[in-house]
């Protein structure tokens, strides 16, 4: 299996992860970026959309789950930059071990991320 399938494989499940733990924490109305969602796609953000997106006290958070592999991305840099500027809540899930690397890279880019999310899976 080529490793950009198994990031994609990776994603999948920490989205689905995600996900729960939104609920779990009692947010509603949660969206995830799936083809197949009956529940609808997370709102779009200028040409991005998140991963997922949930609402808790009529507030929406978007999240956006990375990898290893997208971390140090342009595109991915700009996304972020789109979601710290929408107005809304915005989550990262990001590697345990990229924590210090995606802080500095946020940081030196001006972007301020409101929440990180780790997984102990990667």
């Amino acid at each position: 299996m080529s490793n950009t399938v198994k990031e994609q494989l990776l994603h999948n499940k920490l989205l689905i992860i995600q996900a729960i733990n939104y609920k779990k924490q009692g947010y509603t109305d949660i969206k995830v970026i799936n083809t197949n969602s009956t529940q609808g796609q997370p709102i779009k953000v200028g040409n991005y959309t998140p991963d997922l997106s949930a609402s808790l006290d009529h507030n929406t958070t978007i999240c956006s789950i990375e990898t290893n592999d997208s971390i140090t991305d342009i595109q991915t840099i700009n996304k972020w930059r789109a979601f710290d500027r929408s107005g809304m809540q915005f989550h990262l899930l990001v590697p345990h071990d990229s924590f210090d690397l995606v802080k500095e890279i946020a940081k030196s880019n001006g972007i301020s991320i409101d929440k990180y999310w780790f997984s102990k899976n990667y």
